[in-house]
């Protein structure tokens, strides 16, 4: 799947980069809520380079990245615990990782990293991709 880019507007307003589409949605509406929220969170990462801006350099990013990650991991897994779903050990394996990177990039972003920019938009970009676009369709025929 590719996220679909958007360009400047007619006014130079800078418009989401990344946007939702249709077929991102697992058809959990609750879950695809917290999901267009993440791609929300993306999209600022984006903004914060295009601007010239180190990623971080408002460091809600971090705080809004970590918030996102504690309530969103923490209601899929409970949606997953009460429907049984099969592979839980294997996707909460997944949720940890994500908060360890978060963790490291934030680090690096405090030690001055000039590739710290980069690297959250592609950590999150591929997360949006392979996670959210991949693993979390699996659990979905589980707790409906």
């Amino acid at each position: 799947q590719t996220i679909k880019r958007l360009d400047m507007g007619a006014q130079g307003v800078t418009m989401d980069f990344y946007k939702w589409k249709d077929s991102f949605s697992i058809g959990l509406t609750n879950i695809d809520q917290q999901h267009r929220s993440f791609l929300s969170l993306l999209n600022d990462c984006h903004r914060q380079i295009s601007a010239g801006k180190r990623v971080g350099s408002d460091a809600a990013i971090f705080e809004r990245l970590k918030a996102y990650a504690a309530m969103h991991f923490r209601f899929e897994e409970d949606l997953m615990q009460s429907s049984g779903f099969p592979e839980i050990e294997q996707h909460k394996k997944q949720h940890t990782y994500f908060e360890s990177q978060v963790a490291e990039l934030e680090t690096a972003h405090k030690g001055g990293s000039d590739r710290t920019a980069e690297s959250i938009l592609s950590f999150l970009r591929d997360w949006f991709l392979k996670h959210i676009l991949e693993q979390d369709k699996n659990y979905a025929p589980y707790v409906r």
